[in-house]
C-alpha cells in the first residue's frame, strides 16, 4: 500500500509539472506574431541592479508591429527630466533610423541594442527547473505565475542583445513567468547576477503601423 501511495505520488507530480509546461509552450505560441496568429505588443524593459560598481537603470519601450515595424526609445532613468537624452530609433522597411533632433530622423547603419524584443520570449522554451504553479493578482487581474530556472544558453542570447553585453554569466539563472488569463505572457523577469531584467507585455493584437514622425 505504501509503495502504491509513493508510485500515486510521483503520478500526480509528473501530471502537475507536465500541464505547467504545456502552459509555457503554449504561452510561446500565442505571442508569435504572424498572418495566422497576433500582430504584435509593445514591451516595456526595465534593467535595474549594479554593474562593475555603477548603479544601472534603464528603461526600454519598444513597439512591434508584424515584426517588420519598430519603435525603440531607450532612456537613461538618472536622465529622465531630459529628453534630449533618450535614444530613439525608428525601423521600417528593412532601414533603421535614428533621431537627430524634433521630428527630424536620419538613417543609420549603427547596431541598435534591444531591437528583438521576442527575445525575451525564448526563455518559455528554455527552462532548466520549474516550480509549482501560483496565482497572484495584479491591478484585479489574476495572473499565473511560475518560478524558475533558465538556461544559460539563453541568458547569453538576452545580454548580448542588451547595453549589458560585458555582464558575465556562466550558468542558469532564476526568475518568474506571468501569463494572464487569455495564456499569453504578461511579465517575465530574469535575474542575472545583481542585474533584474524585467520585461512586461502589452497591447498584445492591437499594434498598429509604425509611424515616424517627420517634419
Amino acid at each position: 500500500m505504501k509503495k502504491m501511495k509513493i508510485i500515486a505520488i510521483s503520478t500526480l507530480l509528473m501530471l502537475v509539472v507536465g500541464c505547467g509546461n504545456k502552459d509555457l509552450k503554449n504561452a510561446y505560441k500565442n505571442m508569435q506574431v504572424g498572418d495566422n496568429n497576433i500582430n504584435g505588443y509593445s514591451l516595456d524593459l526595465r534593467i535595474n541592479g549594479t554593474h562593475k560598481d555603477e548603479r544601472i537603470r534603464e528603461i526600454v519601450r519598444i513597439k512591434n508591429y508584424k515584426n517588420k515595424e519598430y519603435e525603440i526609445k531607450i532612456i537613461d532613468s538618472k536622465t529622465l527630466l531630459d529628453e534630449d537624452n533618450e535614444e530613439i530609433f525608428y525601423i521600417k522597411d528593412g532601414k533603421t533610423y535614428t533621431k537627430v533632433n524634433e521630428n527630424n530622423y536620419i538613417e543609420t547603419t549603427a547596431l541598435v541594442k534591444y531591437k528583438d524584443p521576442g527575445i525575451y520570449l525564448e526563455g518559455l522554451n528554455n527552462i532548466a527547473k520549474r516550480g509549482e504553479e501560483q496565482e497572484e493578482i495584479i491591478a484585479n487581474k489574476t495572473y499565473k505565475v511560475y518560478e524558475v530556472e533558465f538556461k544559460k544558453n539563453m541568458v547569453d542570447k538576452l545580454i548580448q542583445n542588451s547595453n549589458l553585453s560585458d555582464l558575465p554569466n556562466n550558468k542558469n539563472i532564476d526568475g518568474k513567468i506571468y501569463l494572464n488569463e487569455d495564456g499569453q505572457v504578461y511579465r517575465i523577469i530574469y535575474n542575472i547576477g545583481e542585474i533584474e531584467i524585467n520585461a512586461n507585455y502589452y497591447g498584445i493584437n492591437t499594434a498598429r503601423e509604425i509611424i515616424m514622425p517627420i517634419e
